[in-house]
């Protein structure tokens, strides 16, 4: 049996107690770094009391599989399950934008005697846009029903106003439009007058408003169906001069020089007042037709959130569509005050349409004869020319009849713009009125989806 010994000496003895010292402390840090990670370790400790019988909680499966995070870190989210990270923006990769327009279109279809046609069907119609072909994909006709039963108003106490309609939401609504700034005195009185006898006859079941325009828009009275409240409307609308019309009366020319005065300057005098007495009547009209359009524009506002078509009856003496010299004008009078108000008025029929709004013009001189035989007229004009006949009166005829057929274009244009008609050299105003309003009352509606590509401007 062999034995070995081995020596000790103190310095070996120094080296063995450095070498037992180092390694404890070197296992030290993985020892608790493999305690953090072990779930039992994290498990509590057993209580001095629990009895031998009692069994630590073991954690489920799931908490066995995973190590435990260290202290102050966020638990994972449940699988399947996306966090949003803080501050970060949502960020799709694919947008799907889709946009659709349905165009609706109120068509109003009549016979050759003007009256409405009632049995019309979608394949009747043919909607084209930029020359092709569009389907119908909404169609609706609306009539008014005599068998229908007359509207019952909600009765309120004293002092309690409201603003629900007090008329059937599903019949036409008509505007009827007193026009002082661009009509004299003597035509509004006749105006007043065949109004009050069309609302002695017109429809109870025919929501009307009414509005007068002067240098503002007003409304007299809004939406009803009342008669005896639409009476008082207009009466008290009145009548208002226009500072716009040389002739705030009558509405004729007159004569604005003494006899004698213009022939008795020299020519490049008469040149320079006939081209001043023309910019003047043209700033006069601008400032009519500025006024007018903004308010047939506000009015296509106020109404467009009424659903459906809406009759507006403009009772008016209108304006020019177009200014050009006449054959009063000298030759060598350098004439600035040319106009035309077409695009004027294509905006504004525009904004009515958008509103679905026809616009029906109704002259209030009636039936139109020349006011140089009138017998209001002084015989001259606003030079102070007598007009005895022959050239003279040639010339003024001319003038009279072209202003005439300006003022009926401009109707016409905003008319055939908007749907609406056009009615003027007749002096029964209250049946024009009610043809106007019967022609709105019944009508089709059409609807597409516009294939065009809009852009923003």
């Amino acid at each position: 049996m062999l034995k070995a010994s081995i020596t000790m000496t103190p310095l070996k003895w120094r080296q063995l107690l450095a070498i037992a010292v180092f390694f404890p402390c070197l296992a030290l840090p993985f020892s608790a770094d493999s305690r953090e990670q072990t779930p039992a370790d994290a498990a509590p400790a057993a209580s001095p009391q629990q009895t031998p019988t009692e069994k630590p909680i073991t954690p489920p499966p799931s908490a066995q599989a995973q190590p435990s995070a260290p202290p102050g870190t966020p638990k994972p989210p449940p699988a399947g399950v996306q966090v949003a990270r803080p501050g970060a923006a949502y960020e799709s990769a694919t947008v799907l934008r889709v946009t659709t327009r349905l165009v609706m279109l109120d068509v109003v279809a009549a016979d050759s005697h003007g009256h409405a046609v009632l049995d019309l069907e979608a394949k009747d119609f043919s909607v084209l846009e930029d020359g092709k072909s569009q389907k119908v994909r909404a169609f609706g006709f609306q009539h008014p029903v005599a068998e229908t039963p007359k509207f019952t108003k909600q009765s309120l106490p004293a002092n309690v106003f409201t603003n629900i309609p007090q008329f059937r939401l599903n019949s036409s609504l008509n505007v009827i439009l007193l026009d002082a700034l661009n009509t004299p005195l003597t035509s509004q009185s006749y105006v007043r007058q065949k109004m009050l006898h069309y609302i002695e006859t017109m429809s109870t079941d025919s929501p009307t408003a009414v509005y007068t325009l002067g240098q503002k828009l007003r409304m007299v009275q809004d939406f009803t169906t009342d008669p005896n409240i639409l009476k008082e409307a207009v009466k008290k609308a009145g009548g208002r001069a226009s500072a716009l019309l040389d002739n705030p009366v009558s509405g004729e020319e007159t004569e604005l020089y003494p006899p004698g005065f213009f022939d008795s300057l020299p020519d490049q005098a008469q040149a320079a007042l006939q081209s001043f007495e023309a910019e003047r009547t043209s700033f006069q009209t601008d400032l009519r037709v500025r006024y007018t359009m903004d308010a047939l524009q506000s009015i296509a506002h106020w109404l467009s959130g009424y659903q459906g078509r809406k009759n507006l009856i403009w009772i008016s003496e209108a304006f020019p569509l177009s200014i050009s010299p006449d054959a009063t004008v000298s030759s060598n009078t350098e004439f600035g005050a040319e106009r035309n108000y077409g695009d004027d008025i294509a905006k504004t029929a525009a904004m009515l349409t958008d509103s679905q709004i026809a616009i029906y013009p109704i002259d209030a001189r009636g039936l139109s004869t020349s006011g140089i035989f009138s017998a209001s007229s002084s015989g001259g004009d606003r030079f102070g020319h007598r007009i005895t006949g022959g050239p003279q009166l040639g010339n003024a005829l001319s003038l009279e009849s072209n202003n005439l057929t300006a003022t009926h274009g401009a109707m016409d244009l905003l008319a055939e713009r908007t749907g609406g008609k056009a009615y003027y050299n007749r002096n029964d105003l209250d049946k024009a009125v009610r043809d106007g309003v019967s022609d709105g009352s019944s009508y089709y509606m059409l609807g597409m989806a516009s294939s065009a590509r809009y852009r923003s401007k």
